[in-house]
């Protein structure tokens, strides 16, 4: 499945109803790691709960390169950009192994690319202890062709 910005937001915004605009991500134990499971299988984070609802095959994948590989994932532009892989070890690449060839964005697309970085901004500042709602605020904000690098800036992340 390819992922549209309709169906993207949509999700955001309801996820962000659900929870409510002043919900704040718990951080993750003092990890460098990303992950956008919980041990048990279901979503984390924000972007791990959009990929749960529209691409669930994809978030099955991270989950078992996460929780069963014990490898942290990367960052979200690049998980919905390109295969998701693991080996024995994060830096094993010569024992690489595809567990989910199709990734919902397409790298060479530009509106694809601004859906990939609004996500990212979007993980960014929850990751940065900002609330749900800001995490939206940041993603449309991207979306509608603001730098990335000042939202992330204005945001302090």
């Amino acid at each position: 499945m390819t992922f549209t910005t309709n169906a993207v937001t949509q999700v955001l915004e309801s996820l962000v109803e659900e929870k409510g605009r002043d919900y704040v991500y718990p951080p993750a134990a003092e990890s460098i790691a990303c992950y956008y499971s919980e041990e048990d299988g279901a979503p984390s984070c924000i972007v791990g709960h959009v990929i749960a609802k529209l691409e669930p095959e994809l978030f099955h994948a991270l989950y078992v390169r996460e929780r069963k590989a014990q490898l942290g994932s990367a960052s979200a532009d690049e998980v919905l950009k390109y295969p998701v892989e693991f080996g024995r070890a994060e830096d094993d690449f010569d024992d690489m192994t595809s567990i989910y060839d199709n990734p919902p964005l397409d790298d060479s697309n530009p509106k694809h690319n601004r859906l990939a970085r609004a996500l990212s901004v979007a993980q960014s500042i929850q990751d940065g202890g900002r609330t749900w709602g800001a995490a939206l605020e940041g993603y449309r904000r991207v979306l509608a062709g603001e730098d990335e690098w000042l939202v992330r800036r204005e945001f302090g992340v």
